[in-house]
This record gives structure tokens, sequence and C-alpha cells, in this order.
């Protein structure tokens, strides 16, 4: 039996204790007075064969008979998973928990512990040195549920880089305690950790599209000419906002939309533009988010002549060129993180840093949720809402369907069809082919969720937590998942928000037809497409490795220069920082040079495809 079971620590220790922890670790200011507070019950008793258990409420908390070899059990799983997998701890219930948790642990290894009980964590507390030790070990962190909101904090700031991947560790007897509390808090971080390494994937794919769809987009950004950045909107209607999505239920949703369209400004995804001008609703703006060409699909056909478009600068530059919208007012995506001391940092979209430097004045920054309407919703509180109204957001598959009948992809669907394969038999592909979930709905007790729509209605869930007392949110939509912290609106109570002034939406329209943007290249911009020219014009695939090693060095020193460069090599630094034991430095070098070189040719391709440029043909 370990002494710390015998006697409570010395008060002097404990006092220097705190005010050790409280620098490395403030939030234990909220939790230690808690764990400070007289515990009645629980005790330790001896266990049948070797060492004592926790009696909770006559509750055993771990083994009556060896709780050490459960413990033993622990750290043969342990040591199967890599230094560089997050580990949840869920409970605390084993005495040797610590023991056998910090002998395996590595320096480095990022180890979370949930326990809800506070008199466990308080008996800890005045029991236990390894407590001691893990709370001063950095990346050593505890959660309960007072500081619940900052688990998600702190993962939403992991760099997903270097994670690949986590663990649930359960302590049964624990967990058995509260089974819920423990089970909501596995599927909410297992959905926002699997987003993380999702979001990073999809980084890798589209970072270097993005970086040349926003310096190509530059043209249309001018110092002189500033109402078509989104900064320049700020706080300018703050009215009743309906963000409106193209899920199924939209078609549903003629009536409501017709009693809003004075009672609130319409603002409609991409994908629910067609249906809604099948309805003959005519939206005040239009949010455009993907850097894809295929978006272009959403909007052809349609006349646009008195449609706003509010687009991300990584719109593919093929849109700007085809489309005829009345006018394009551009945004750029931001990422907040926070540091372990508290302070917030913010992470850009590549290239939008450089392109506020040519007009030296930001472009207007929003944080996406990941999708168009979360996006949408941003943009809302941007322009100054208080009030946001929900319509078309099924964020599930109502009736077997995911989008509102009318968007394109039922007309891409079209061509597919033929006697023994009809719409009905195609969206049912689709729907098999997801990883689906049951998920309350609005209209049924249950309706079918998936991966995806469960992370966007998560966002929607916490965000209205966050914004309640900010923002009021109300949902309308028919069918669909429920989104739970959002009221649900009748039409009946709907009738009840007053009518609004748009003449202020009406007179964005009157500017915008007044002053049209002439897209016009930035110097800037050709003036490093010049250096990248000249960087790649002596070297060839089939160079020799010192001159590949001086070819990457070359683009080092200019990366200098222009830090946003980085996007070219960030996919293969993360796989290589992430497998440097397997590749050898001949490989390594060879990366680095055929990733780079194909990246900085196809930029300079698509620069000389979209851009009125003086570059010369023979630079690639």
């Amino acid at each position: 039996m370990n002494d710390f079971i015998l006697s409570p620590l010395p008060k002097d220790f404990l006092e220097d204790q705190k005010e050790v922890l409280f620098a490395r670790k403030p939030y234990l200011r909220v939790l230690l007075p808690q764990w400070e507070k007289q515990k009645n019950n629980l005790s330790f008793h001896k266990a049948e064969l070797k060492g004592y258990y926790l009696l909770y409420k006559n509750v055993p908390l771990s083994s009556t008979k060896n709780p050490i070899q459960e413990m033993e059990r622990l750290s043969k799983q342990l040591l199967k998973f890599q230094e560089n997998r997050i580990w949840f701890f869920l409970g605390l219930g084993n005495l040797y928990f610590f023991d056998y948790l910090l002998k395996h642990r590595n320096p480095n290894q990022i180890t979370i512990i949930i326990e809800q009980n506070e008199e466990i964590l308080g008996f800890y507390w005045n029991y236990s040195l390894g407590f001691h030790e893990y709370l001063l070990s950095p990346n050593c962190h505890v959660i309960t549920e007072k500081n619940l909101q900052l688990l998600w904090e702190y993962l939403y700031q992991l760099s997903p880089e270097k994670i690949r991947g986590f663990r649930f560790f359960q302590h049964l007897p624990s967990v058995n305690l509260n089974r819920l509390f423990y089970q909501n808090i596995m599927q909410k971080t297992s959905v926002l950790l699997k987003s993380q390494l999702s979001s990073l994937l999809t980084t890798f794919e589209f970072e270097n599209l993005w970086f040349q769809n926003i310096l190509n987009n530059a043209m249309y950004l001018s110092r002189e000419q500033k109402h078509n950045r989104l900064i320049f909107y700020k706080n300018a209607l703050p009215f009743p906002f309906v963000i409106i999505g193209a899920g199924p239920s939209l078609k549903e949703s003629k009536s409501v939309l017709e009693s809003l369209q004075n009672k609130a400004i319409l603002l409609a995804t991409d994908a629910s533009l067609k249906p809604l001008h099948q309805m003959g609703i005519q939206p005040d703006f239009v949010v455009l988010l993907d850097g894809q060409i295929h978006t272009y699909f959403h909007f052809r056909g349609l006349k646009l002549d008195d449609t706003l478009i509010i687009a991300d600068l990584v719109v593919h530059p093929f849109l700007l060129r085809k489309l005829r919208p009345l006018g394009w007012i551009f945004s750029s995506t931001i990422q907040y993180a926070f540091q372990p001391d508290g302070k917030p940092i913010s992470f850009k979209t590549k290239g939008i840093q450089f392109v506020e430097s040519l007009l030296s004045e930001e472009v207007g920054s929003i944080q996406s949720g990941g999708s168009v309407s979360t996006n949408a919703f941003e943009i809302a509180r941007f322009f100054g809402s208080k009030t946001i109204f929900l319509i078309g957001q099924d964020l599930a598959w109502t009736n077997r369907q995911l989008h509102c009948v009318g968007t394109h992809h039922y007309e891409k669907w079209q061509i597919l069809i033929h006697r023994t394969h009809t719409l009905e038999h195609q969206n049912e592909i689709l729907f098999q082919k997801r990883i689906k979930t049951k998920v309350p709905g609005i209209s049924t007790p249950q309706t079918y969720g998936d991966v995806v729509m469960d992370l966007y209605r998560l966002w929607f869930e916490e965000t209205a937590v966050e914004l309640q007392n900010q923002v009021q949110i109300f949902n309308l939509t028919k069918r669909g998942s429920k989104i739970q912290n959002i009221p649900m609106l009748t039409e009946k109570e709907l009738k009840n928000f007053p009518e609004i002034d748009k003449s202020k939406v009406k007179e964005i329209y009157k500017f915008f037809k007044k002053n049209p943007i002439k897209p016009k290249l930035h110097p800037e911009i050709e003036i490093l497409a010049k250096e990248i020219h000249d960087l790649l014009k002596p070297y060839k695939p089939s160079m020799s490795l010192d001159q590949q090693k001086e070819f990457y060095q070359r683009f080092q020193e200019l990366a200098k220069n222009y830090q946003d460069l980085e996007v070219f090599t960030h996919k293969v630094e993360t796989y290589i920082q992430r497998n440097q034991k397997k590749l050898t430095d001949e490989k390594i070098t060879k990366l680095r040079y055929e990733n780079l070189h194909k990246n900085l040719r196809k930029f300079l391709q698509s620069l000389m495809i979209f851009s009125v440029s003086r570059i010369q043909s023979e630079a690639v």
C-alpha cells in the first residue's frame, strides 16, 4: 500500500503547490475550491489479494480483489499507442492510476483526465503526490463539468499536423457513476478531433488552389474602391437575417420565406439559389465559399443582374470571369485558437496576408464552421445582426435526401437516369454510401444524420450557447434534425416580429450599379510571379541532389520576403515531420524538390490563364 493513502499531504505543501499551479494552469483556480472542501462519501479499504481500493457511497471504484493488476493491464495498452496520439482517461477510481501513468507517459504526451466527481479529485489533491506531479507536468490537464468549455477550446487550438489520432481509456466503475456524462464527452470529442484531422486533409488537398485563386482574384480589389470588401459593411445592417440552406425541407418553406421578406434580410447559400428562384423568391445576398470550379453550376442558367454575391476570396476565378451578377463582395476566412496562457491567436488563409498588404487594409475576415451555412451565419453577425432565423437547415438526410430538389445535384443526376436507374435510385446509392447515425428529428422522433452533418449541427449548437446573451437564434426549418439550444419557431409566432426598413440594402444595390469594379493586376503580384519564374528557369526535374537542395534553399530565401509562400511546402514538410524515422536524406531532398517544382509551375500557369499579365509563356 502506498504511503499517500495513509495520511493527508501537509497543508504547507498544498499551499505552496497552489501558487505554482496557478501560474502554470490558471484554470485550476476555479476547480481547487471544490477539491478542498470536506469529503464525506469516500473511504479506502484493503483489497482481497493486493493493494487498496476506493469506496464511494458503498460503490467500489476499482477491483476489490487486486486493483494493482487492473493498472498493469492498462500499462500494456499504453505501450501500444504512439506518443503523438492524445490520451483521454475517463474516471480516476483506481488509487494506483498515477503510479502507472507517470511511468509510461512520454514527456510531451498530451494527456487529459476527465472526472465528473469532484470528491474523487479532492481525495487525490489531499492524498496523492502522483496527482500533484501530473498537474505540474506540461500537456497534462484535468477536466470536470465546471471547465468543459476549456476542453473544447484546447482541442480546437491543437495543431492537427502533429496529431496522428486519439484514444479513450475508460475506467468503467467510475464511468458507470454517470455514464451519460462520459458518453456525451466521448461523442463530442470524437467529432471535434475527426473534424480537425479532416480539415487538415482538406487543407492539404486545396491550400495551393486557394492560394492561387486568392492572388488571381486580387485584381478585383483596389485601395481606391472599398465597397466590394466585407470590412466596408461591418455593423452596416443591424437587422434580423435569414440563413437559407439547401436542405430537402426548403421546398416546404415558401410561405415562411414570403412572410420574412419584409421582416429580415434573406441571406442564401449558393446551393439554395436555384430552388429559391423556382419559388419566385429573390434573396438579398448569396454566400459562396468553395474554391472549386464546380460551384459554377449553382449559378448556371440563372439571371443574376439583381444579385449580390458575398464570396470568400478563395472562389475560383473562372466564376468571376463567367458570371455576371450585380456585384461581388469579398470576404476571407480566419481561424482562432488559444495559447496556453489564454491569449488568442489567429490564422488566415494563406494568401490573404499578402493581398491585405497590397491594400493596406483588411478584406474582412470571419470564422467559418466549415460549411456555407455556418459561413453565412457569421456574415450575418458581421453585418451586425442580433436576430437570426434558420431555414432549410435540415442537417440530416430528410426522407433519405440530402439536398433540396431543384439544386444542381439533381440536374447532374438527370444524365445518369435511364429505364433501370431512376432518380430515386441514384439518391439511394448516395444515401447508402454515407456513414449514418440516428439523430433526434424535427417532424419525426428520429432521422438520419452523418458525420459531416453532425459536425455542422454541433457547430450551431455550441455557437448558440456561446452567443446566448448576444444573438437570438430561431429555427424555422420544417424537417431534418433538431438543433439543440436553438428554439423552434412556428409561422404563427413569426407574425409577432415587426417589418424592417430595407432602404440600406437598396442603397448598397444602387452603389454597385453606379460603381462597377474594373479588374486590374497588382504590380506586386507580377513581381512575385517574375521571381518565381526566375527561380524555376534554370532547374529541371532531372537535377542532381545538390542542385535540388540548392533550389529548395533559394525558395526558402524567397519565402522570407513572402511568408505566405509556405503554402507550397506545408504538405510535404508535414509528411516529412510525421515520417522522419522512415525517410533517408536523399528521399527527403527528392520529395521537397519534386513537390515544390510541381506546385510553383501550377501557380504560374494559373496566373497566366486567369490574370491579365505580362508574364512570358516561357515561364513554364
